[in-house]
């Protein structure tokens, strides 16, 4: 898969695991200097949507780095916030994948447990994924796929549930 189709299908796969892709708003310079307000006002919620802006390049010149800064800011005044954690992961995770560095995957995983432990399934799932098919030095373990799979669909994800009983099933097979 190259490199374009991967970031498509991330930033997808980011707006609609938020369910940010209806009801997010337009990013006009408007909203973008409210937001920045509000992050100078170390109003966590400013800080990360200054981040998504960053990350779309929409309302804000495409800048990963920056967005990053920004979703850490975020991060750093509500370490709780699954979003916040899960957002992150998401983009060490896709950095991984593209870049193939490793230590991205490392974070990645250590936020994706935090963001599941605060309950975001979405972060479950993929924790999920990475058990049932292995990724890098993490062999396939349907063991620990299970587990989060098992609090994803506890946490009310269909998506969640239905991997739950395929890897149910390779486990039986």
């Amino acid at each position: 898969m190259s490199k374009k189709n991967l970031m498509l299908i991330f930033g997808i796969a980011f707006l609609v695991s938020f369910g940010l892709c209806a009801e997010m708003p337009k990013f006009d310079s408007r909203k973008i200097n409210s937001y920045q307000k509000e992050c100078a006002n170390k109003k966590a919620s400013g800080c990360f949507f200054v981040g998504v802006a960053y990350f779309l390049g929409d309302g804000m010149p495409k800048d990963d780095q920056k967005a990053l800064e920004y979703l850490e800011q975020a991060r750093e005044m509500e370490p709780k916030n699954p979003t916040y954690l899960a957002t992150i992961g998401k983009m060490h995770f896709y950095d991984y994948k593209v870049n193939g560095i490793e230590e991205n995957l490392n974070k990645a995983i250590d936020l994706f447990n935090r963001a599941c432990r605060y309950g975001e399934f979405d972060s479950c799932n993929i924790l999920g994924g990475i058990y049932e098919y292995g990724e890098n030095d993490i062999g396939i373990n349907y063991e620990m796929a299970t587990l989060y799979y098992q609090k994803s669909c506890d946490l009310k994800s269909l998506d969640g549930c239905d991997k739950l009983r395929n890897v149910r099933n390779r486990e039986i097979k």
